[in-house]
């Protein structure tokens, strides 16, 4: 009967399997499908082997054996268990199961098979073996699993550990580009930490119990968590799960640890590893067996590998293994553990790897692995797990002990993990035990301080820790304080310090027993700080090991051994403390057990551990340990001033300034703008660290938390961020149970203004909640709540509370889940929402769809909306709606005009990308007529096309509202409409006359309803054919108002042009037409041109192929017009042409024709046709390609056009040529030729045509290279009969050259004025030129040295032109002669002494000279004894000594005719100063004495100097610049002052009254103002630097208006107020012949300047005013600006640092000061307004040289202006723009355009 069953057995079996069979049977190789094959009858097996397919012949198979009888279905079986590979385990355990138990005869069966039979029943036994051996691994997990939880509290519950799985998700289909980004990222095999921390808004996270890790075969996981969060715990209980049989497709399961790994040096095999470092097999053949089977089967065998962050080594990339695997060849065991850890050794099996979340990133590659996250205790957990520990002791200490953990937030968030929540029990327990239990027991405040009563309460067990024995304790006497403890075991703890900081330096975890020695074992192992483990060697041998109790206590005692060890030298310590290891980089060396020991280090700094560590260090202890914690503080702070930390770096650091409890430290690392937390898992723990940093810093900060995992409960950690500004929450992690945590913790946050909460799981429920908080918290701004999963019923319920957040100003809720209807409605209703700005919604025009990725609201926040009732009507309802890519079709468009009629406080409506057309677009405008209120209508993109910008141009002429278009790419690109607000609508055109548009325009009072007038019609980018022009220009004739008509960046062919040109005259409100960067020919070019005569009105026209190019139109007609066609290449045909063209337009004033590379022949052609065209002012020929045929073109327009009044040619690298005209007679002409570098035929011909010039007066010939065979074209030069001033500069003439010259001039008799410079003119070679040219010219009158210029004066003497320039008797004209060269020596004056020795005329000299010495001291003297006629001396020196002095003043005595001296610089000693009071009063005529600068006399002598000055009768100048004169002086000269009636010049600047009483001193300066009273002749008088004061001023005020002859007055910084400034410049009425004005440094005001601008246009003959350092106001400086107007002898104004940049009116009013030199307008804080007026002024100013404007606001675009000013601007030497917002880039660009632009600060 049992035979029976067992054969129904086979069958019944075979058919339930049959398709799992021929699955497996067909996927056979070949030789297995014959053998199987051969099992068969010959006759039946001909039907067999007409089959083809190998699953036709498995399905054949199958079916035959299950018809042929159960005994040959068994042997079939039999064979197919033997001979087939990959066959699944339960399927071949079925199969053996029924097949062994078949019986019967088969003796009629073929000898075959009866012997394969007997060689298949041996795999039986090997499916014994591997049932066995998992049956020995059950029992050994089941026994580790019990013997690693018997000290656990509380039961393991892994159905309720939760595990956070990262999930990549597809982002929604409304986000294609984002889609792609994740695909890519997705593909990616990169193992770089990027790929592993997934993006923002690509993943999510699953929780899920850690049960599921198992439930997925061949399914690879890395469990990530942080040290003590029970990794090990926990994968002991999968052990022991799957040991209970709850993961029944797993048949084996090797659990691995990776700190029994570090032992193995040299490679081993997979073989090696399972059976050495697992479960040991009890034979070879199970060993085989079990091998054989996990290669096999991988989809059966689940891997564990625990610990990898204690591994010793790094894995190697799995992608790099080497040929075929074998399970029994060596490999370098991380190269096999990297192979099985990245599946690619046993690809099919279940794998599971434990690691903490930095090194994660050492792992293989990741792309194909799960990674999760442990979740730390819940709250209530904590609790439960608390009472779970104190549950022997009675119910009023448990709940004390909850009471006390849950009250510190510290503690409580520590417990967040397991391990240091049972450290927290353990802490206070042993608080309890010592203290006994109270409420007010002091609790740790770091991990640190818990380490070290954790540390204390080991150490306090005097047996092995237990239960029972822990309450024993608890109920006897009070334990020892830490420190005492600490001094009880100060030994033993140094030498664990020891082990366990050997233990870090060789990355050790597991140490030999036989290491330590048996005291110590024995105290580790009583404490319970050290464990027994068994220590796994390389051969697989075990032996005794320790380890200690936890790896956060090995590195806290190595911290311990690092801070209060003297074996440690500071330099070792420095090393340790790098703080870099927690933060590597990706190709740096993998490093472990470093996850505390920084925050240790850390937690020693804090005072509550001092005593700790003084107890553990030994001598001079205090010093050490503080010195070691000094080198923390600086690490830490160098750390905190970095602005590049990741995010893990940020926390990491934040953790270490906490656990510091160094609030400036914590300071220092909060001090920054944002913390970007990004894609990282933030414990509770860790944003405990930020609130404390934060909070330090007292400084507004954002915190950023993208793509971060965290808990829920753990948000309520935020409220102690204090000084939060915004908060940035990113990721699809976040959903509606976060958001409403969220929503309690916001309005604690009082200083929040921006939240994100974007790309998340957002809905109605969390949506709502959160913006009901938002209304509790008063700052709040910023809300962006897109990409979330917001529908139109849940936007509805919450958009009206939007409104009541008190300051709100934006709302984003892009990207959520709309419809058109409930889009339609929302933005109807906040339409009508007072405080609203703005509602912009943006769709996905690119996918034609409705979705919506922007969604944005703008509102007035309540701060601003208190002012509402203070605003015009424009700004209360001023709102804005953007509706762009969204499709928009006509209908919808109408429903929403509808909608937007029933309000009126729309202003701009922004419609881009809806694709309307021409059609659509026109009845927009016609649907928004009724808007009253419309001001700007965006309708860019919308498929408009020529025909839809006429119809607009016609809109424009006829509608008034309509002021300005700006179209581009013929309107299809962009498209705004901007219309004027309906209060503001002008008369139409057709009500108007001629004389009320008129009056608006010509009348200042109406301007602001002139602007109203102005239309604009901008059509860039576009082609425009010549008839869509004339219907363009047709329509736009009409416009009413001035219209500004712009066609930039076209391409126009010339009969559009032609067209555009013809209708300009008929275009009467044109007032610009811009055609910048328009494409077009010369011919067009010159054709616009035409419009100059065309069209009267042209005032303006400037084109240019590349920039800006446009036509300035006059209301009526224009008196003067200029013409500038720069950059084109004309040809002589175009000059020709164009000169046609110009010939009968008699208005032009300014001709430029620069950059248009004319060359010779077309310079030769323009200066042809000059005489006959009729123009004003000038013609700029620059950058031309001239040569020095063009050179000479252009000087002999100087003969040929009368009205040419200059010409100023320049060949250098920048080529600058220009004409000068003047309308009037031109009686005197200039010719200035530069760098020419003329040859001596052009030089004949330039003298030639230069004799053809009777008016020529000024020519300057400089840098041209003159080589000495020119001399004898030269000679000519002294032919010009009108040449008044010769200027030759640095022509490389040699001096034999200059000499033979002035030989050649002294036959002649001109006066001239000669000025000659070159680069050998100095020192003794400058004096011989000097001395050789009085030799041969008798004729020279004064010369002068200045530097290098040598400037001489002829007299024109006719009477010694017959006399030889080399006979002794020839008498000479000089009368001066002057030196001021620092270079140039007393003894090189030498060399003059022959001809100054004739010189009997000579009646001054003035020497200023570094050191004149005694040498030239001598020749001097000796010289003057001759000179009877010297009327003038004058001598400055650096140096001088008392011998020198006192020569100079006894040769004084020589010279009877003298009028002035002046030495300046010189000291003099008393002895002189006595010497001077005798000499002084001798000289009859004396008239001027200035002693300047001078020094080395004491009071006595200055006494005695100015006795001699002041005895000198009648004297009219007095010098005693920067002096010293004490009081008695000053007084003496004050007395002598009332009597000089004749005194015409005093000038005391900067004298010095020595020191003393400040009344005293006061009394002594009115005493001089007073005595001023006689002088009723002065012309000059300056007192600079003189404290007058208002009392002083006042004084003075008293003589001015009887000083009806002042030319000069400087009362600089003389601490004049605003008030006594406005009654002198009352006094200064009276000084009508006044020319230089200096009240510079005062403390003048808007009184004084605006009075002061009053008078200007009475001191008609004012040449120099400086009002800088005043504080001139903006009405001041405009008062100064109308008074300039009539400056007209201005050469100097300084209004440097006045206190307004609105100095746009006295740029303006420069235009008038047409003998302007030097300006200066720096330290204003001008902007470009006043830059683009001097731009234009400055053409005007035609002797102006400097121009400073440093230190104000010109940007790129005005320092442009000043550039292409300066072409017309020959005179201005240097603009200096310094410390202008221009960057270096722009500067470099701006100087290669005009060098004279100077950004130099020198």
């Amino acid at each position: 009967m049992e035979n029976t069953d067992s054969e129904d057995g086979v069958l019944s079996v075979l058919e339930q399997q049959s398709l799992n069979l021929v699955e497996v049977i067909s996927a056979q190789r070949p030789h297995v499908l014959d053998q199987l094959q051969n099992q068969v009858e010959g006759s039946v097996r001909d039907q067999l082997l007409q089959l083809t397919s190998p699953r036709d012949k498995a399905a054949w198979l199958v079916d035959h054996f299950h018809n042929v009888g159960p005994v040959e279905c068994g042997r079939f079986l039999e064979i197919v268990c033997m001979c087939c590979e990959d066959m699944p385990m339960f399927l071949e355990s079925q199969l053996m199961s029924v097949s062994g138990f078949v019986t019967g005869d088969v003796g009629n069966q073929h000898q075959t098979k009866r012997s394969t039979t007997v060689q298949i029943s041996a795999k039986r036994p090997r499916l014994d073996h591997v049932q066995s051996y998992t049956d020995e691994t059950k029992s050994l997990l089941l026994q580790k699993h019990k013997s690693f939880t018997k000290n656990v509290v509380s039961e393991v519950r892994l159905d309720e550990t939760l595990v956070s799985l990262r999930r990549r998700i597809v982002p929604r289909g409304r986000d294609k580009a984002a889609r792609v980004q994740v695909t890519t990222s997705a593909s990616s095999s990169s193992s770089s930490s990027s790929d592993l921390q997934d993006s923002e808004e690509a993943c999510v996270e699953d929780r899920v119990a850690v049960t599921s890790l198992l439930k997925t075969t061949g399914q690879a996981t890395v469990l990530l968590g942080v040290a003590g969060s029970g990794k090990t715990l926990l994968v002991y209980s999968l052990g022991q799960r799957w040991a209970q049989d709850a993961y029944p497709a797993l048949k084996l399961l090797f659990l691995l640890e990776f700190r029994h790994l570090n032992a193995v040096s040299r490679p081993i095999s997979l073989k090696d590893l399972l059976f050495r470092f697992f479960l040991p097999a009890e034979s070879d053949d199970q060993a085989e067996a079990v091998l054989d089977y996990v290669v096999s089967n991988p989809e059966k065998v689940c891997f564990i590998f625990d610990g990898y962050d204690e591994f010793r080594g790094k894995f190697a990339n799995p992608g790099d293994l080497r040929g075929a695997f074998d399970p029994r060849c060596p490999l370098p065991v991380a190269e096999l553990l990297s192979g099985l850890c990245g599946q690619k050794i046993l690809p099919r099996c279940t794998l599971l790897v434990t690691c903490r979340p930095r090194d994660v990133t050492d792992l293989f590659d990741s792309s194909g692995c799960r990674i999760g996250e442990l979740l730390g205790f819940e709250q209530e957990h904590i609790r439960e797990y608390v009472r779970h520990y104190f549950q022997k002791r009675d119910e009023a200490l448990k709940e004390l002990a909850v009471s006390n953990l849950t009250s510190s937030r510290h503690l409580l968030t520590m417990c967040h993990v397991p391990a240091l929540c049972h450290l927290c029990c353990v802490c206070l327990e042993h608080l309890f035990a010592r203290e006994g239990p109270s409420t007010t027991t002091p609790l740790p405040a770091t991990l640190t301080q818990i380490y070290f009563q954790i540390l204390a309460a080991f150490l306090s067990r005097r047996t092995p820790p237990a239960r029972d024995g822990a309450a024993s304790r608890m109920s006897g006497a009070r334990l020892d304080s830490v420190t005492q403890v600490l001094a009880k075991h100060a030994g033993l703890l140094r030498e664990l310090g020891r082990l366990a900081l050997e233990g870090l330096e060789e990355s050790r975890i597991v140490f030999a027993a036989e290491r330590l020695r048996p005291e110590l074992a024995e105290f580790g192992s009583r404490t319970g700080l050290l464990c027994p483990v068994e220590l796994t060697l390389e051969d697989g041998e075990r032996q005794p090991g320790v380890s200690f109790m936890h790896l956060t206590m090995q590195e806290f005692l190595a911290g311990l051994h690092l801070m209060t060890s003297a074996e440690v030298s500071d330099t070792q310590f420095k090393k340790k403390l790098t703080l870099k290891t927690q933060w590597r980089a990706k190709n740096e060396p993998k490093t472990v057990f470093t996850d505390s020991l920084q925050l240790y280090l850390c937690g020693f700094l804090a005072s509550t551990c001092t005593p700790y560590l003084i107890q553990l260090a030994s001598g001079g202890a205090k010093h050490m340990v503080q010195k070691r914690r000094t080198h923390v503080v600086k690490v830490l702070e160098s750390f905190a001033g970095s602005a590049n930390l990741s995010g893990p770096k940020m926390v990491e650091l934040c953790r270490c300034a906490h656990e510091s409890q160094d609030v400036q430290l914590a300071a220092k690392v909060g001090s920054r703008q944002c913390f970007e937390l990004r894609n990282i898992r933030v414990t509770p723990v860790d944003l405990e660290a930020l609130a404390f940093v934060v909070s330090a810093a007292g400084e507004s900060i954002a915190l950023d938390f993208g793509g971060c995992s965290m808990e829920p409960e753990s948000l309520d950690l935020l409220d102690g961020c204090r000084n939060v500004e915004a908060l940035i929450f990113r990721s699809r992690k976040y959903d509606d149970v976060f958001a409403v945590t969220l929503s309690a913790v916001i309005p604690k946050l009082q200083t929040l203004k921006r939240l994100h909460l974007t790309s998340a799981n957002l809905t109605e429920v969390g949506a709502a909640t959160l913006v009901q908080a938002l209304k509790n918290c008063p700052l709040i701004e910023h809300v962006d709540l897109s990409n979330n999963n917001i529908t139109d019923r849940s936007l509805e319920k919450i958009m009206d509370t939007f409104p009541q957040v008190s300051n709100l100003k934006t709302v984003l809720l892009g990207r959520n889940i709309y419809t058109w209807n409930g889009l339609f409605r929302l933005v109807k209703m906040m339409m009508t929402c007072d405080t609203l700005q703005l509602v912009l919604v943006k769709g996905a025009s690119v996918t034609k769809t409705e979705e919506v990725h922007e969604f944005n609201l703008h509102f007035i926040g309540r701060k601003s909306e208190s002012n509402l009732n203070n605003l015009d009507q424009d700004s209360e309802t001023s709102k804005t709606l953007v509706w762009t890519d969204y499709n928009l079709s006509v209908p919808r468009l109408k429903d929403l005009c509808d909608a937007l009629k029933s309000y009126q406080g729309l202003t701009k409506l922004n419609l881009s990308r809806n694709w309307l057309g021409n059609q659509g677009v026109m009845k927009l405008l016609k649907l928004l007529s009724a808007l009253g209120t419309i001001q700007e209508v965006i309708v860019s993109e919308n498929g408009v096309d020529m025909d839809g910008m006429v119809l607009i141009a016609d809109l424009l002429s006829k509608d008034t509202g309509l002021s300005q278009v700006d179209a581009s790419d013929c309107g299809g690109k962009g498209l705004v409409l901007k219309f004027l607000p309906r209060k503001s609508k002008p008369i139409p055109a057709s009500q108007q006359t001629q004389s009320q548009m008129r009056k608006r325009l010509d009348s200042e009072d109406t301007k602001q309803q002139g602007d109203q007038l102005r239309k604009t019609f901008c059509l860039k980018h576009s082609t425009i054919q010549p008839a869509n022009m004339d219907r363009l220009c047709k329509k736009l004739k009409h416009c009413p108002g001035m219209l500004n008509l712009d066609f930039s960046f076209g391409t126009f062919e010339d009969n559009t042009i032609n067209k555009l040109v013809k209708n300009l005259p008929s275009m009467m409100g044109l007032h610009l037409l811009s055609l910048s960067h328009v494409q077009m020919s010369t011919d067009g070019a010159l054709l616009l041109v035409r419009s100059l005569t065309d069209c009267p009105r042209v005032k303006e026209v400037e084109l240019r192929p590349r920039g800006e190019a446009f036509i300035k139109f006059w209301e009526l007609k224009a008196e003067h017009a200029t013409c500038k066609l720069t950059q084109y290449k004309l040809n002589s045909r175009n000059v020709k042409k164009l000169s046609e063209i110009l010939e009968p337009c008699a208005r032009i004033s300014d001709l430029d024709l620069s950059s248009n590379r004319l060359q010779d022949e077309g310079v030769e052609i323009l200066m042809d046709w000059l005489p006959k065209l009729r123009i004003g002012n000038s013609v700029n020929l620059n950058d031309n390609g001239l040569t020095q045929a063009g050179a000479l073109h252009l000087a002999n327009s100087i003969s040929t056009c009368e009205k040419v009044a200059a010409v100023n040619v320049s060949l250098g690298d920048e080529e600058k040529s220009l004409i000068r005209f003047m309308q009037e007679s031109v009686q005197e002409k200039s010719l200035s030729l530069r760098e020419c570098h003329f040859r001596p035929e052009d030089l004949q011909k330039l003298v030639e045509i230069l004799c053809r010039c009777p008016k020529l007066v000024n020519l300057q010939l400089s840098y041209n290279t003159l080589h000495n065979e020119s001399l004898s074209i030269l000679k000519r030069l002294a032919q010009l009969c009108a040449l008044q001033n010769l200027e030759m500069r640095k022509n490389g003439l040699c001096p034999e050259v200059i000499e033979e010259l002035f030989q050649n001039i002294s036959h002649y008799h001109p006066q001239w004025t000669i000025r000659i410079e070159e680069e050998w003119m100095s020192k003794e070679a400058m004096v011989v030129l000097v001395a050789d040219c009085l030799k041969v010219n008798a004729n020279i009158k004064e010369i002068g040295v200045t530097n290098t210029l040598l400037t001489v004066s002829l007299s024109g003497n006719a009477n010694l032109a017959n006399h030889s320039a080399h006979s002794v008797d020839t008498p000479s004209s000089l009368t001066s002669i002057r030196f001021a060269n620092s270079e140039i020596m007393g003894h090189h004056l030498v060399l003059l002494k022959p001809v100054l020795s004739a010189s009997s005329l000579l009646q001054e000299i003035d020497l200023s000279l570094k050191n004149i010495g005694i040498d030239g001291t001598e020749f001097l003297t000796s010289t003057m004894q001759n000179l009877r006629n010297l009327r003038k001396l004058s001598l400055y020196t650096e140096q001088s000594s008392e011998d020198e002095v006192l020569s100079i003043i006894a040769a004084l005595q020589g010279c009877p005719n003298l009028e002035s001296i002046s030495l300046s610089g010189y000291i003099i000693s008393d002895e002189g100063a006595m010497a001077l009071r005798r000499v002084l009063p001798s000289l009859p005529h004396i008239k001027s004495i200035g002693l300047s600068q001078g020094s080395g006399w004491s009071p006595q002598g200055a006494l005695a100097l100015i006795m001699g000055v002041v005895q000198c009768s009648p004297l009219e100048s007095i010098r005693l610049d920067h002096i010293v004169l004490f009081p008695n002086a000053v007084i003496c000269l004050a007395q002598w002052l009332q009597q000089m009636t004749f005194l015409k010049s005093l000038r005391l600047n900067r004298i010095s009254m020595g020191t003393g009483d400040p009344e005293e001193l006061s009394n002594t300066v009115l005493s001089l103002m007073a005595s001023l009273q006689g002088c009723a002749s002065i012309e000059q008088i300056e007192l600079e630097g003189m404290r007058l004061g208002d009392s002083g001023v006042q004084e003075l005020m008293k003589h001015i208006p009887r000083w009806t002859k002042l030319r000069r007055i400087n009362l600089a910084d003389t601490s004049m107020t605003d008030s006594a400034g406005e009654r002198l410049v009352q006094a200064l009425t009276h000084c009508t012949v006044l020319e230089e004005l200096d009240l510079s440094k005062n403390r003048l005001g808007y009184a004084s300047v605006t009075n002061l601008g009053e008078i200007l246009s009475g001191l008609t003959h004012l040449r120099i005013l400086n009002l800088s350092e005043n504080q001139v106001t903006a009405d001041g400086a405009m008062s100064v600006s109308a008074g300039l107007m009539n400056l007209k002898h201005l050469t100097k104004l300084h209004l440097i640092s006045i206190g307004t940049p609105e100095l746009a009116s006295v740029a303006d009013s420069l235009r008038h000061c047409v003998n302007i030199e030097d300006i200066s307008l720096a330290w204003n804080n001008c902007g470009d307004e006043v830059a683009l007026v001097l731009a234009k002024v400055l053409p005007k100013c035609v002797k102006l040289r400097w121009l400073d404007l440093e230190c104000n606001r010109i940007s790129r675009e005005g320092a442009r202006a000043l550039a292409e000013s300066l072409r017309f601007s020959f005179s201005i030497e240097v603009v200096r723009l310094w410390r202008n917002p221009i960057s270096k880039d722009k500067e470099y660009a701006l100087r290669q355009t005009e060098p004279r632009l100077s950004f130099s600060s020198t």
